[in-house]
């Protein structure tokens, strides 16, 4: 594998359309669209969103592989980032991040990409005890808002 870009052979959508799509749980819509994400411009969260897509679809294997590519390219400049990606492919607990969360909204990052990893694998309970420490936090971010809908739906 080289570290050249890839060409997406589709259009990806605009960032609202994916929080969309991820909300109304159209993970197939927002998976296609990981790829593109992963290698062209775009909010970091729209990434994530793909990651998490492709774990709840099953391909967990591309997700780990376009999450390695997302680490690499970001884990010298932000390594927070990097810690987020691994929280979403299952590789951390939010307790296990080096740098700890020093503010509201990287708490909720950290709860909300940590319990979307948890519902991802099944562990329904974690997830909603991670997303309800999310929306208690009441960090000023999209991951608040995707907490409470996803906290929402497992009830």
């Amino acid at each position: 594998m080289t570290g050249a870009l890839m060409v997406a052979d589709r259009p990806t959508p605009d960032f609202q359309s994916l929080v969309e799509s991820y909300v109304a749980r159209d993970y197939a819509t927002v998976a296609r669209a990981a790829g593109s994400l992963v290698y062209g411009a775009g909010p970091f969260q729209g990434v994530q969103l793909g990651l998490i897509a492709l774990g709840r679809l099953g391909r967990a294997g591309e997700a780990r592989r376009l999450g390695e590519a997302v680490r690499s390219r970001v884990v010298d400049d932000d390594p927070w980032a990097a810690d987020l990606v691994r929280l979403v492919l299952g590789e951390l607990e939010p307790e296990e991040i080096a740098r700890p969360p020093s503010d509201d909204v990287a708490f909720c990052q950290s709860r909300f990409y940590g319990g979307a990893a948890a519902v991802t694998a099944g562990r329904l309970d974690d997830g909603r005890a991670l997303f309800d420490s999310c929306v208690e936090r009441n960090g000023a971010c999209l991951e608040l808002y995707l907490a409470g809908v996803e906290r929402a739906a497992i009830r």
